[in-house]
């Protein structure tokens, strides 16, 4: 895999600048209850920004979305600062917030903040495993990577993959991450003070040492027999196994996955229907209105 020198020096003052600019232009709008960002700016020039709006209500959605999203790419290095586009919530969907997306580090830029009261649903280890799905099928896919690669992408999701080791050291009682993320933070500053520099080849040993933990925190945990195959589009199948793996046979891709994952997807389907128990407001919440889209999990698209 081959870096892409594409990062830029920005500081903390420019990120502010790009906040304070939405937070002053999304204030104006009646039917915006409220502004928050998950997270915080500890890489300047790596780091993006994560903001979460919240809306009076569903009515004229689609408006509503365009006048946020336009006011968030106009604002100073929006291009650069954000990554993806904003999450886009109703006052109503508060309560199941935790269900998708974790709310450690979220703090209120504008308007009402949340209270515990208003969140039924918790953050927990279901949650966990479905995003460590969407991390683990990222970086399985960067190992074979061909092409020149988003220095910038590769950081982001390199530090993503830091936590998904610091989740399982907690679910599987290891220690693996505070040595895996000082090396993590080490090369995120090489890289940003030297932008003309090449880390294409300690990235590719960080990525692989970071998938070689994972696979043994996987395997410290014995789930049971059974068999669970997922068929995505793309040529990507899912396959459970005691290990976390990937094969590719002729033009198709075969992620190995421990059971948990599959037990976990099905949970976590579960939930949901519970929630919206048809499948029209099941499909809106997913697709249609684009809400949570910070969050995803294998089988299920949003």
């Amino acid at each position: 895999m081959k870096l892409l020198n594409d990062l830029r020096k920005l500081s903390i003052e420019d990120y502010n600048n790009c906040i304070d600019f939405i937070v002053e232009n999304l204030s104006e709008h009646n039917f915006i209850n409220s502004v928050f960002q998950f997270g915080t700016i500890k890489s300047p020039g790596i780091s993006d920004l994560d903001i979460m709006v919240v809306v009076n209500s569903l009515e004229d959605y689609k408006n509503k979305k365009n006048i946020i999203e336009n006011i968030i790419n106009s604002a100073p290095n929006a291009d650069y600062c954000f990554h993806h586009g904003p999450i886009i919530i109703c006052e109503n969907d508060i309560k199941y917030l935790c269900f998708f997306h974790s709310t450690e580090n979220l703090r209120c830029l504008w308007g009402n903040d949340l209270s515990e009261e208003k969140i039924e649903y918790k953050f927990g280890k279901t949650q966990i495993l479905n995003w460590n799905a969407f991390f683990y099928v990222t970086c399985l896919d960067m190992l074979f990577w061909e092409h020149a690669f988003s220095q910038r992408f590769f950081l982001l999701i390199i530090n993503n993959l830091a936590m998904s080791i610091k989740n399982n050291d907690s679910l599987f009682n290891t220690s693996y991450y505070q040595d895996f993320k000082d090396k993590v933070d080490s090369l995120r500053v090489k890289c940003i003070e030297d932008l003309a520099g090449d880390y294409s080849l300690e990235a590719n040993e960080l990525l692989n040492r970071g998938i070689k933990i994972i696979q043994k925190q996987e395997i410290t945990q014995n789930d049971g027999f059974g068999f669970d195959i997922i068929f995505e589009k793309d040529k990507k199948i899912f396959i459970s196994s005691k290990k976390l793996d990937i094969k590719r046979i002729k033009r198709h891709t075969f992620y190995l996955l421990p059971k948990r994952y599959f037990k976990a997807r099905k949970e976590f389907l579960k939930e949901v229907k519970k929630i919206f128990p048809n499948d029209k407001n099941f499909n809106e919440f997913f697709k249609m209105r684009g809400r949570f889209t910070g969050f995803k999990i294998i089988g299920l698209e949003n």
